[in-house]
């Protein structure tokens, strides 16, 4: 697949130029404990998803799942910094 894109004219060298520019900035994934230490280090949260309005929609779901499967506990496995666990009901 890749010979037969290479040699389509013009969109070939395109796909080629992008190709090589994007693969020197693409770094293998490091490693969850990892990727959140550089995360946390660099100031950042743990995203979108985790505060706010979406925090509250993916708690609502949640909730909801527990309580209609009468689940009596939750464990919360260390997926970004523990808020969205104190939405749990």
């Amino acid at each position: 697949m890749r010979e037969t894109i290479k040699h389509i004219p013009i969109l070939g060298s395109l796909i080629g130029r992008l190709y090589g520019a994007l693969g020197r900035r693409i770094r293998p994934f490091p490693g969850s404990a990892t990727y959140w230490n550089r995360r946390y280090d660099g100031g950042c949260d743990s995203g979108p998803g985790a505060y706010r309005e979406l925090a509250e929609f993916k708690a609502g779901i949640l909730n909801a799942f527990v309580a209609e499967k009468e689940i009596s506990s939750v464990i919360e496995y260390g997926c970004g910094d523990g808020t969205q666990l104190k939405l749990a009901a």
